[in-house]
């Protein structure tokens, strides 16, 4: 018989916290989407669309170094790290916030930038404190999967009870939610620096810190402000061209449904990029036997997703925003890719080679002004499907270039 602590071993409590974030991020859009007016639900698209932006800024900056660096570099100043970490996000986002709120406030009438601002550094905090556990292994990943819970189930459980849903009480259901699951997680983080007799020294890291996390992450920021533009904000472009609301809510609700596939993302790179860190010297074998352990799960997930998408849509959404057969299939083409790839870039980014992303991101952002803004013009929610899928598809191109070039056709040493 299978003992519960061999079964719930690292790498399901990572799926599963990612999995309960997801739900948050998918569940949220899946139900406004039924709750809400259209025109209140577009509104909402847009404003996580620029949310989306703050939080790809600063986590890649942030908290996505610490998958890396953690474990190679600050183990024996695991506190100081954090403390700098988290001044550097919450300054970071109120700065960003504010610029978004000064462009989303031309397109949304009734935002505020109080609500914008939570919700930004809700989803940038928890995310640092959550990359610090998997990283440092400080405190057990069931934390993690709690402060999940807890985020899940006040969020709907607020919505379900409050009446009148509009853009300014989703925000302020966000923030209780965010800073919720914000203090399960920093409790037993700080209650464990007694354990660790851990000192906190200040002076002459803050310039370190920046400089590896500058120098480590400025192409993935760049390719981060990229991607998120033809992924998040491809629906502030096809608004600025004349998409209706009902497009936009289609295209979106759909992409939401897909949100399987960025579940598995997040997990992989949480779990195997601490992993693949320690091994540079063997990142060709690794990624090899990445594939040969996992590439039938992949096509198993790969396969149900897409009947299951379209029952779904059939019976959530069919009746308010029209048959969308080919958008699930299009965007459900671009996410399989995109997923089955991923390895190659986690593999780049373990070996801090990172100038391949922001390569990989530009090439796609060209693509969606381009042709995509031609299709989309041309065909409304079947073009901003489509261009979505150029986009996909152009990046991951060039990353199978880069990843052939610095690590398939090099030997492992």
């Amino acid at each position: 018989m299978i003992k519960l602590d061999s079964f719930i071993q690292d790498k399901y409590l990572v799926f599963a916290e990612q999995a309960l974030t997801s739900l948050l991020s998918f569940g949220a859009v899946f139900i406004l989407s039924k709750l809400t007016s259209i025109p209140v639900f577009a509104d909402f698209v847009l404003t996580y669309s620029y949310a989306s932006f703050v939080f790809i800024f600063i986590s890649y900056f942030i908290s996505g170094p610490v998958l890396v660096f953690l474990p190679k570099k600050w183990k024996d100043k695991l506190y100081t790290y954090i403390l700098l970490l988290l001044v550097f996000s919450i300054v970071g986002t109120v700065f960003l916030s504010f610029l978004s709120y000064l462009f989303l406030s031309i397109q949304v009438s009734n935002i505020t930038f109080f609500g914008l601002l939570g919700l930004n550094l809700g989803m940038v905090i928890s995310d640092l404190f959550k990359k610090t556990i998997f990283a440092s292994k400080i405190v057990s990943f069931k934390v993690t999967v709690v402060a999940s819970i807890f985020m899940v189930l006040s969020f709907f459980g607020i919505m379900l009870i409050y009446n009148d849903l509009n853009l300014k009480s989703i925000l302020y259901i966000y923030c209780i939610s965010y800073f919720g699951a914000i203090i399960i997680l920093a409790l037993p983080v700080i209650k464990a620096r007694k354990t660790f007799n851990s000192a906190i020294d200040l002076s002459g890291n803050f310039k370190v810190i920046l400089k590896d996390h500058y120098v480590y992450s400025r192409w993935i920021i760049a390719g981060g402000i990229l991607f998120w533009v033809y992924s998040q904000g491809i629906f502030i472009l096809a608004d600025a061209l004349g998409a209706s609301d009902k497009s936009l809510g289609m295209v979106r609700s759909i992409q939401n449904l897909l949100g399987i596939f960025t579940i598995l993302i997040a997990s992989m790179e949480s779990y195997y990029i601490p992993k693949f860190a320690q091994k540079t010297a063997e990142l060709k074998m690794i990624v090899k036997e990445f594939y040969l352990r996992h590439k039938w799960l992949l096509l198993l997930v790969f396969a149900l997703s897409l009947p299951v998408v379209s029952v779904i849509y059939h019976f959530m959404y069919e009746e308010k925003y029209g048959d969308g057969l080919w958008i699930i299939l299009i965007i459900w083409t671009s996410q399989i890719i995109t997923v089955y790839l991923r390895p190659y870039s986690m593999a780049l980014k373990a070996r801090e080679i990172t100038y391949p992303l922001f390569y990989a991101h530009i090439i796609a952002a060209i693509v969606l002004f381009t042709l995509g803004v031609l299709v989309i013009k041309c065909f409304e929610e079947i073009g901003m499907a489509t261009a979505i899928l150029l986009s996909f598809l152009s990046s991951n191109l060039v990353l199978i270039h880069y990843y052939r070039k610095y690590i398939y056709n090099t030997k492992d040493v």
